[in-house]
C-alpha cells in the first residue's frame, strides 16, 4: 500500500472512532431519560475518590423502602433550592431519615433526607464526560475554547 492510502485510511478509521464516541455519548446521555432515569453531572469533589468532578451519574428511581446504606442516592439537596445532591446513604435515623456523607467529607450532611425525596439510585458512572460543563460553571473558557491544550485533569 502507498504512504497516501496508509494516510487515508489512518483519517477513515480515526473519523470513525469519532464518530462512534459521540454516539455513544449520545446514547448514554438520552437512554437513561427514556427509562425515566437521570443523569446529572458530578460538580464537587465531595465523592471523591468514587466521583469525580466532571464524571456523569445516571441514577435510576427506586422504591423508597429499596434504598439501603452504602448507596449512592440523588436527592434534592436540602441547604440549596432546585439542586440535586449525589451523596452516600450513611444510616437511618430515629424518625426513619436517611443520613448522607460525601465520601470525601469528614462529618455527615448536616440535614437528614426524607426517603421519600430519593429521586433515584447512582446505577452508572461515565467518567469525565461532563468536563465542560464543570468548566462552565467555573466560567474556565480556556479549556472550553481549547480542551486540546489543557492538561489538567
Amino acid at each position: 500500500m502507498r504512504s497516501s492510502s496508509w494516510l487515508r485510511f489512518t483519517v477513515v478509521l480515526a473519523a470513525r472512532g469519532v464518530i462512534a464516541a459521540l454516539v455513544g455519548v449520545v446514547f448514554w446521555g438520552i437512554a437513561p431519560l427514556a427509562l425515566g432515569w437521570h443523569t446529572t453531572t458530578v460538580m464537587t469533589g465531595s465523592m471523591q475518590p468514587t466521583l469525580l468532578p466532571g464524571d456523569v451519574v445516571v441514577s435510576k428511581p427506586v422504591p423508597a423502602h429499596d434504598v439501603r446504606a452504602g448507596q449512592v442516592l440523588l436527592f434534592p439537596d436540602p441547604d440549596h433550592a432546585g439542586v440535586l445532591r449525589l451523596h452516600r446513604l450513611q444510616d437511618v435515623d430515629a424518625h426513619g431519615d436517611l443520613v448522607t456523607k460525601g465520601d470525601a467529607n469528614p462529618e455527615p450532611d448536616s440535614t437528614a433526607v426524607a426517603r421519600s425525596s430519593v429521586v433515584g439510585v447512582g446505577y452508572l458512572r461515565v467518567p469525565l464526560v461532563g468536563l465542560p460543563v464543570v468548566w462552565a460553571a467555573e466560567h474556565r473558557t480556556v479549556p472550553l475554547v481549547a480542551p486540546v491544550s489543557y492538561t489538567h485533569l
